[in-house]
C-alpha cells in the first residue's frame, strides 16, 4: 500500500543511473510487466503498451524517468514530477504528480492578503515580478 511517507521517499531516494540503465533492469520491468502493461523499452523511451495512442503516457522518455521500483506487486515509474504505479496484481495504473511547492514571496503575499478585495491576484502578482 502506498501513502504518503512511502510517496515521499520514493521521489528522494530514486536516483538515475549515472550511466543509463542496465539491460538487466529493464528486462526485468519487462517481465515483471508483461502480462496487463506490455511494458517494452527503445533505445531512448519506454512504451506502455495497453495504454491507447491518444494517452500521454504510452510512451515516456528514458531521460525522464529517475528510477524504477518494485514494491510487492506495484512497479512504480519514479520521475521527476510524478509517479505511475502499475499494479502487476490487477493490471491498474495509478498516477501520483508531485505538488508544486508554494515559494516564500507567494506565501508573504498570501499572509498578508488573504481577504483583500483592493490587491491584485496571486497570479498577477506574480507576473509583475
Amino acid at each position: 500500500m502506498m501513502n504518503k511517507t512511502s510517496i515521499k521517499y520514493l521521489y528522494k531516494h530514486t536516483k538515475r543511473p549515472k550511466n543509463g540503465f542496465p539491460a538487466s533492469v529493464l528486462d526485468k520491468i519487462t517481465e515483471e510487466c508483461s502480462q496487463f502493461h506490455k511494458i517494452s523499452f527503445d533505445k531512448d523511451k519506454m512504451t506502455i503498451g495497453a495504454l491507447d495512442d491518444g494517452n500521454p503516457f504510452k510512451y515516456i522518455r528514458l531521460t525522464c524517468i529517475n528510477g524504477f521500483e518494485i514494491i510487492d506487486h506495484v512497479v512504480a515509474v519514479v520521475m521527476h514530477t510524478g509517479i505511475i504505479f502499475l499494479n502487476n496484481e490487477n493490471g491498474s495504473i495509478r498516477i501520483h504528480f508531485k505538488k508544486e511547492r508554494q515559494s516564500v514571496w507567494s506565501k508573504i503575499i498570501q499572509w498578508f492578503h488573504h481577504d483583500c478585495k483592493c490587491c491584485p491576484s496571486m497570479e498577477q502578482a506574480k507576473m509583475e515580478f
